[in-house]
């Protein structure tokens, strides 16, 4: 198979796994805002910030958004926080004494944290991935009941809307996500503009249709997974 756009003899097959490489480089795990780290990979939002004095919170969540607020927790008083990211899959973030090691393992980018005290003991660490057990140091199960409900009309609901709701950003790579740390190599990229594209491609595609649209009983078969 070839396509028009490449070099005749160029199997199309070769190109995509290119790009594919190009992205994995690409890949951010984590974002850093002021005094909080983020981590995200497959579905999974994860966040942990300074929480008073000698301490961390940790908050995980699944195909959907970290609540704010401050729940059943006390105010949080002002931190000294300190956040290093020291390559794509090792940061850490430290408050007072305590400091959590954050790093993405090889198997399946899963996510192992250590929280160590300021001479370097460990406190707790959690489960590895265990390779090809794929082990999970957070598990995520449905209460009962759950799912999603409509606050209105299926036509008011994009794909794009109902995705970004579910699964998160659509952004191909992660410097083209909301919130990102600004690229030092971003001005100088020769990939970015081609990224960019892309992710406008898919945005203004997936922007065209609706829930309404997927409803529609004049079209072969009635389920949808979305």
């Amino acid at each position: 198979m070839r396509s028009g756009n490449l070099k005749r003899g160029f199997p199309l097959f070769a190109f995509c796994s290119i790009i594919t490489n190009i992205r994995r480089y690409c890949m951010e795990f984590f974002q850093v805002t002021e005094k909080v780290i983020y981590f995200r990979n497959e579905g999974e939002l994860l966040k942990i910030e300074g929480w008073g004095k000698n301490s961390l919170r940790v908050q995980s969540s699944l195909m959907d958004q970290i609540p704010s607020g401050e729940s059943a927790l006390l105010p949080q008083e002002d931190r000294d926080v300190k956040i290093r990211v020291e390559d794509m899959r090792h940061a850490s973030i430290q408050n007072g004494s305590i400091r959590a090691e954050l790093f993405v393992q090889e198997w399946g980018n899963a996510l192992q944290i250590t929280f160590c005290d300021e001479t370097g003991k460990v406190l707790l660490r959690e489960i590895s991935g265990g390779g090809a057990l794929t082990r999970k140091a957070r598990f995520f199960q449905a209460l009962p009941g759950g799912g999603y409900r409509l606050n209105g009309e299926p036509d008011q609901f994009t794909v794009r809307r109902i995705l970004e709701i579910t699964e998160g950003s659509l952004a191909p790579v992660a410097c083209l996500c909301e919130p990102h740390e600004p690229c030092a190599r971003m001005a100088n990229c020769r990939t970015y503009p081609m990224w960019q594209g892309l992710s406008k491609l898919i945005c203004d595609y997936l922007d065209s249709y609706t829930l309404a649209d997927l409803m529609k009983s004049d079209d072969a078969g009635f389920d949808y997974i979305i």
